[in-house]
């Protein structure tokens, strides 16, 4: 099914290339274009202000990253943050392998998220 529809969708975009006499050299031209007008855009002094006013609260992983970040910073410790972020991805497919040899899913997630 995915095939036929992947088909479907090279065979629409063709026909549509051809029916707008566009190659796909030209397209890809303009969307780069659109995408460097946008990247130069400046937003406008209100949304700055709003945007340095209100920043938006860091929330689950990224919350947990960020602050470990600042604790390994403040405790001298910045240049183990990779070190530290490999050995917690580590522990956790360990955990998750540990739970899939004694055949238990339900301890899947429960020592995946322990053994960080």
């Amino acid at each position: 099914m995915i095939v036929l529809l992947f088909l479907s969708f090279i065979g629409l975009s063709a026909g549509s290339l051809l029916l707008l006499r566009l190659s796909p050299r030209l397209l890809i031209q303009a969307f780069a274009a659109c995408i460097q007008r946008r990247q130069t855009h400046k937003p406008s002094i209100a949304k700055q202000i709003r945007h340095v006013k209100h920043q938006k609260k860091l929330k689950g992983w990224r919350a947990t990253i960020a602050e470990a970040i600042a604790i390994l910073k403040q405790t001298g410790n910045e240049q183990r943050t990779g070190f530290l972020f490999v050995l917690s991805l580590l522990l956790a497919v360990w955990g998750a392998i540990l739970a899939l040899l004694i055949n238990n899913l339900w301890l899947l997630p429960v020592l995946a998220a322990a053994w960080r």
